[in-house]
């Protein structure tokens, strides 16, 4: 049976596999509590996932429900010019930044993304935005889950917060997904058969009359 967890960690192993060139991969919730952020900042560019909400539930005939999830995945590319293999510039920043942005985008996109679970339908109303302008405060949007308090805060976490850095390219992406949870009822009871009455028998009939002469003709001549 598919838990809300199960999805997620499903996100990040499809992630992981069509994205080799990120050095972190993770679900974001608990990562950031168990992780020091200069860790976090020196093992990029990154995508961090995580589930921020729920919108329209549906119960459908099995007994299992619909419930459309609200999803966020940050994109994260901090500069690290000391390091042999880190990221030199703004410019190389920005330039990797947009390549990954594009390609998740698409990815999610064109192939009707399921995250490699039957339960799941077609990723929709898919969102990006750049939040790195977050670094100089933020109010959420009370409206609009996609600037709201979750989603805003989850990105405070991988700046900084109160004592952000600069020199990072952060961007949002966020989609709503249905995912089909509860357990399947299935009736023991096997399905009625409808029986099957035989065929009646053809019997052929040839009317005759009397010809006359004490015999008979047949009509059908």
């Amino acid at each position: 049976m598919a838990t809300i967890q199960t999805f997620l960690d499903s996100i990040v192993n499809n992630l992981k596999r069509n994205f080799p060139e990120l050095k972190t991969c993770v679900v974001l919730p608990g990562f950031m509590e168990t992780t020091e952020l200069l860790e976090v900042h020196q093992n990029t560019p990154g995508v961090f996932v995580t589930h921020v909400g729920n919108g329209e539930i549906t119960h459908v005939e099995t007994g299992e429900s619909d419930i459309t999830l609200q999803m966020a995945m940050y994109l994260l590319v901090v500069d690290q010019p000391g390091d042999a293999d880190g990221i030199r510039n703004a410019v190389e920043r920005e330039r990797i930044a947009q390549e990954l942005l594009t390609g998740l985008l698409v990815h999610m996109s064109n192939t009707a993304q399921r995250w490699d679970m039957a339960e799941a339908h077609p990723a929709t109303a898919i969102e990006s935005a750049d939040v790195h302008g977050l670094t100089n405060n933020f109010v959420a949007h009370t409206k609009d889950w996609r600037l709201g308090t979750a989603v805003l805060a989850r990105a405070a976490d991988l700046y900084g917060g109160n004592d952000p850095i600069s020199k990072l390219a952060l961007w949002s992406i966020t989609w709503e997904q249905k995912l089909r949870l509860g357990k399947r009822e299935v009736s023991d009871t096997p399905p009625l058969v409808e029986p099957t009455l035989p065929e009646p028998p053809v019997v052929n009939f040839e009317p005759k009359i009397p010809d006359g002469q004490g015999g008979f003709t047949s009509l059908n001549n």
